[in-house]
């Protein structure tokens, strides 16, 4: 039996798919952070061999027929330190199988669908789209980072619920729900002997900035409570993202990805509400919005449904990957 393993490499986690050709999910893993661009290629590599390890199990590795990895910011492969390394974890492994690596945005495509064409909004941290040909990204869209853009993303989120805490601590703005958990939640230096503006700011300056992106779920429970603050920061979310995907749709299924964008979040039920409006065209239906699963499921898919005379791939993606109303089944193992 050949079997297929899948990697959602990210700057926070590392998690991992094992499954046969048959569909069948075999071994799951799960790590530190694995992108190499954004974490030293040993510290990646070594969250590659834990992930990819705990999905083996006790399985011969010998078995894979093909291993991919969604990564963002490029090919790891080619870049000398940080490849070298991953082949050595690879080969460390066992695994004698090749090694392919794809764009993130690829892998979170095809946790939402098979259908090879199509567009795909990610928003969790920061945020990118695409549009897909063929299964691979044919053209980007946003993904600055969070310097020029990531509007109505994580980090987006969580810099808006400071902002509105300094027009309270101004007094240009009077408190509520969404500034008192801010200000509960940032680590303000009692000794510090500045007024409550200056120290909220040292708090954020002295601090990684993407570390603004844990205070999103503030945002979220703040509007889910009614706050008129961050439902303002919803809305002006909602529309960032909207704008982002409406740019990006070139056809086919439009797919969201990232824990922003659930369809159980604030900002994900604001997006998918103005989507459910708009039409690409006048004598067009409104896209149909998916919400993709795993991004390791998906590269797993991707890997599985590359393998040598694979007849429905299709079928082989409900099993691994799922769909919203029927997930796929736990590890068989």
């Amino acid at each position: 039996m050949r079997l297929a393993l899948g990697l959602d490499m990210g700057g926070t986690a590392t998690r991992a798919v094992l499954a046969a050709e048959t569909g069948a999910v075999l071994g799951t893993g799960s790590a530190g952070p694995g992108n190499p661009f954004a974490h030293p290629p040993e510290q990646a590599a070594g969250a590659l061999r834990e992930a990819a390890r705990a999905a083996l199990g006790d399985l011969d590795p010998a078995a894979v027929g093909l291993g991919v990895l969604g990564v963002a910011g490029g090919n790891v492969l080619t870049v000398p330190a940080a490849g070298d390394t991953f082949r050595r974890a690879w080969h460390e492994l066992g695994l004698r199988c090749p090694m392919r690596v794809v764009g993130d945005v690829d892998v979170a495509y095809a946790a939402g669908t098979a259908e090879p064409d199509g567009t795909i909004l990610i928003a969790g941290t920061g945020t990118s789209a695409g549009r897909i040909a063929g299964h691979r990204l044919a053209r980007a869209f946003g993904g600055y980072g969070w310097l020029l853009g990531d509007e109505g993303a994580g980090f987006w989120l969580g810099r808006e619920a400071v902002r509105a805490r300094l027009l309270v601590t101004d007094g240009l703005q009077a408190p509520g729900m969404l500034t008192d958990l801010v200000a509960a939640e940032l680590p303000l230096d009692p000794a510090n002997p500045g007024s409550d503006t200056e120290r909220t700011v040292t708090a954020i300056d002295h601090a990684h900035p993407l570390r603004l992106a844990r205070l999103a779920s503030l945002v979220s429970t703040a509007a889910e409570a009614g706050d008129p603050v961050a439902r303002d920061i919803v809305a002006r979310a909602g529309r960032h993202l909207f704008a982002l995907a409406t740019a990006a749709y070139g056809g086919g299924p439009l797919v969201l990805s990232g824990s922003v964008i659930g369809p159980a979040t604030p900002v994900g039920a604001e997006l998918r509400r103005l989507l459910a409006g708009w039409s690409p065209a006048p004598d067009q239906p409104a896209p149909r919005v998916l919400t993709a699963g795993s991004g390791a499921a998906g590269a797993a898919w991707l890997a599985a449904a590359a393998l040598p005379d694979i007849t429905d791939p299709v079928a082989l993606h409900r099993s691994i990957v799922g769909t919203p109303d029927a997930p796929p089944a736990e590890p068989s193992r």
